[in-house]
């Protein structure tokens, strides 16, 4: 089970629970429509964005700024989506300075949510492999990224 299959969920929930959702990751604009989308899918959610192209160094004035908006935000979930492994050195370097109650990686979530990126196929995400479908996706295009459908990768003229 992936993000994909339970972020509605979860937006309903925060809703109706006044919980307080933040996303970190993503282009430019993705996250805000991301949010929207959610939103009219759970009205009353209260949710705030941050793009996840930033200098991420610790210590770093963008970096600074994004702390910044979280905390001024107070989620009770934070979700980081700014692919592997970047999200998880980014939680764990500024893990004691999120004020979030629960941090979760949350990948390209967003991107699927907002219809910038195609969910990859059901399969995928039962064997833990969604993220190789995106990276094939964004190295070769989606022609590159066609799967048959006994599981196994069509061949392209990108190679892996």
């Amino acid at each position: 089970m992936t993000y994909v299959d339970w972020i509605g969920e979860l937006a309903q929930r925060a809703a109706a629970s006044g919980w307080r959702l933040f996303y970190l990751g993503g282009r430019d604009g993705v996250a805000a429509e991301a949010a929207e989308r959610l939103r009219r899918r759970a009205p009353g959610l209260r949710i705030a964005t941050h793009p996840g192209y930033f200098d991420a160094r610790a210590g770093s004035s963008e970096n600074r700024a994004v702390l910044q908006a979280i905390r001024e935000n107070s989620p009770d979930v934070l979700l980081v989506g700014m692919g592997m492994p970047r999200q998880e050195r980014w939680i764990v370097e500024n893990l004691d300075r999120l004020e979030a109650r629960v941090v979760l990686n949350a990948g390209a979530c967003f991107d699927y949510v907002a219809g910038v990126a195609r969910t990859p196929p059901r399969w995928a995400g039962r064997l833990g492999l969604e993220w190789l479908f995106g990276w094939r996706a964004s190295r070769c295009g989606w022609a590159g990224a066609t799967w048959s459908s006994r599981g196994s990768c069509c061949a392209s003229s990108c190679a892996i």
